[in-house]
């Protein structure tokens, strides 16, 4: 009922708001031609007038409170329109305030490849005030992830942004009212005779009841309905490997045929069900050759396939880097193709620089063919089934500098939909290809982005067992596990444990006698016992999540649980400083009067409790900080 008050296409009830030749649209929409059905309603100005025709469809779930909202802009008419400023692609207001009088949200840091990567943090907005959550530079989670809950006195609403560009969110308590509009950060254009414009999505859930059982809603929403599944391996958590991290993150331009070839016949034992090269594998190196998409003949004189064969023979995917959206100046791609460059200082001058790093323009239909063409070719002559696709600039600066006063935002909107154009070819054509996402680590994560590829690097700050820990607790609050990937290169528990609460990205030397840190010879039978670990944990990853402890940094503990199989799995952390012998946990979700087989996964200990014992408070001894241990609940 609460959804329905907020959204009903039937009566041109849709959550969107803009100013339109200096009026409110509130005002004025009612008064235009107008088609609606239960799942989308359109507007049409007079073609004397402007000929604007905005088209709003919603989808409501089924299964649960949650609605997916986006809206297009179009000139049907024969003349500019009117200026549209201020466009919130999602809009609306509730009445239902907290008893103080306040709204409480709760938000979450963006992926900055910093130790505070994905902090959480809640905000108070009191009667009169204001919050106001957005993206920097132009990628969506370069600032504040474009996932948050906020609490209002009759339930909990969850918002996803679906923008992968500048966005803002503003939150205006208005004295008992919260009025939330959600958009571009800037837009302020006309709309040309012919042209069509998407805004993104906007998602969002209305909960009453439970705010823990709210973000579980949720990321069942997103596994049900966003997360693609990757061919033969369904939703389930992977376990890949980017080659770069076997040697730190930094094994790049180093790579060739033969070293590939050679780690990954060494990862055979492991399990490993992809293989990708990073950068370096094209002329020029990383980064000055980002713009030159041809394998290095001196790396790689036969091309990829052998590579790639490799990897098929030894029942792995193989795949490389992109970065297709940067062009450094010299490059291929920068030489032949200058009308096609986004320029944050001296928009359509000549050359570029020495140095220079410029934007391909994805708003360009034949750019954006080209670079699938690229792509396509190291799949069809090289056998490549994996992609992964970084992003390591802040485009924001290049698409403001070629926007007219009249077009602000038109940029940004034509490239930011060419990108998802090309990323949803690359699916349709071929529905095999494993697809990674990065962007400077985690600086991409919304909701159109979760929806195109199967797993996104969370960070470039890699390694750190306490920020993996934090980072994977905060994430696993809206996002399911298979959505983001940590990476482990130790072999002792505690930062195993630490990232394996997500798609493992494995950087273990499997194929030399020393590990990056001259640790000694890479232990295989070690290695293989942590897997077999990870491949027990990993079915439960993407099901219900409880925060269980968290005490003043030094103990964090969570649990995910499958309800349909009354089983789960729990993670404990004891960090360096921890002074206590023990915790005490209330392990969730689980039947009071049934007994449970509690299984020590580390330790290989198992013991026989009641579901009333676990749930009312189980005693877990710490060991020597930093400790960890992770067991499995299951029915006896």
């Amino acid at each position: 009922m609460w959804l329905d008050e907020i959204v009903n296409a039937a009566n041109g009830k849709l959550p969107f708001a803009f100013t339109y030749g200096g009026k409110r649209s509130r005002d004025f929409l009612g008064e235009w031609a107008q088609t609606t059905t239960v799942d989308s309603a359109r507007f049409s100005e007079d073609e004397k007038n402007g000929g604007l025709v905005v088209s709003a469809t919603v989808k409501k779930f089924d299964a649960l409170p949650a609605f997916d909202m986006r809206v297009t802009l179009e000139n049907t008419g024969t003349k500019n329109t009117r200026l549209v400023e201020n466009f919130s692609t999602l809009a609306f207001a509730v009445d239902a305030p907290l008893k103080d009088g306040s709204y409480l949200l709760h938000k979450t840091l963006g992926g900055l490849s910093t130790p505070d990567d994905f902090t959480q943090s809640d905000v108070v907005i009191p009667e009169g005030g204001e919050a106001v959550l957005s993206a920097t530079g132009g990628r969506s989670s370069n600032k504040d992830l474009p996932f948050f809950r906020v609490d209002t006195g009759r339930g909990h609403i969850i918002i996803a942004v679906g923008w992968t560009g500048q966005w803002k969110c503003a939150m205006k308590n208005t004295g008992g009212a919260l009025d939330v509009s959600a958009g571009m950060e800037r837009s302020r254009f006309i709309v040309r005779p012919g042209e069509r414009l998407a805004l993104g999505s906007m998602v969002a859930l209305f909960w009453e009841g439970d705010p823990l059982e709210s973000n579980n809603a949720f990321r069942e929403l997103l596994l049900e309905h966003y997360i693609p599944a990757a061919k033969g391996r369904g939703k389930t958590p992977h376990l890949f490997c980017n080659t770069c991290f076997t040697r730190g993150g930094h094994w790049l331009n180093e790579c060739d045929e033969q070293n590939q070839i050679r780690l990954i016949s060494a990862l055979e034992p492991l399990g490993c069900e992809n293989v990708i090269t990073d950068a370096g594998w094209f002329p020029g190196g990383w980064p000055l050759g980002a713009g030159n998409w041809d394998a290095d003949p001196h790396k790689y004189p036969r091309g990829f396939k052998p590579v790639s064969d490799a990897a098929k023979a030894r029942g792995m995917g193989y795949g490389l880097w992109f970065e297709l959206e940067r062009v450094v100046a010299g490059t291929t791609l920068a030489l032949k193709h200058k009308d096609w460059l986004l320029r944050a200082n001296n928009p359509g001058a000549g050359d570029l620089a020495p140095g220079e790093h410029a934007l391909l323009n994805l708003g360009i239909p034949e750019a954006v063919d080209h670079i699938y063409a690229i792509v396509e070719d190291k799949i069809l002559r090289d056998g490549i089934t994996c992609y992964r696709q970084d992003f390591n600039m802040d485009p924001l600066a290049h698409w403001d500098a070629n926007d007219a006063p009249d077009r602000v935002g038109i940029t940004e909107i034509k490239y930011v939909n060419g990108l998802y154009g090309f990323l949803d070819k690359l699916r349709k054509n071929h529905p095999g290809l494993f697809m990674d996402g990065c962007s400077s680590g985690g600086r991409r994560l919304d909701i159109e982005m979760l929806k195109r590829f199967h797993t996104h690097q969370k960070t470039d700050y890699w390694f750190r067992p306490e920020v993996d820990q934090n980072s994977l607790f905060a994430l696993a609050h809206y996002l399911p596990a298979v959505a983001f990937t940590a990476h482990v290169n130790r072999y002792d528990d505690y930062p195993f444990n630490s990232a394996a609460a997500a798609t493992l990205c494995l950087g273990w030397i499997a194929d030399s006698g020393e590990d990056y840190q001259g640790n000694g010879p890479f232990a295989l039978d070690r290695a293989r016992e942590l897997i077999e670990r990870y491949n027990t944990v990993r079915p439960y990853l993407n099901r219900s999540f409880y925060p269980l402890a968290v005490t003043c940094g030094a103990v964090l503990a969570f649990e995910f649980f499958d309800r349909a199989a009354d089983s789960g799995v729990v993670f404990i952390f004891a960090r360096e400083g921890c002074a206590a012998d023990r915790c005490v946990l209330n392990i969730m979700a689980l039947r009071g009067d049934s007994e449970y087989v509690l299984e020590d996964l580390a330790m290989r200990g198992k013991k026989t409790l009641s579901g009333k014992t676990l749930q009312s408070g189980l005693a877990v001894d710490i060991g020597k900080p930093p400790f960890s241990t992770v067991l499995r609940v299951t029915p006896a």
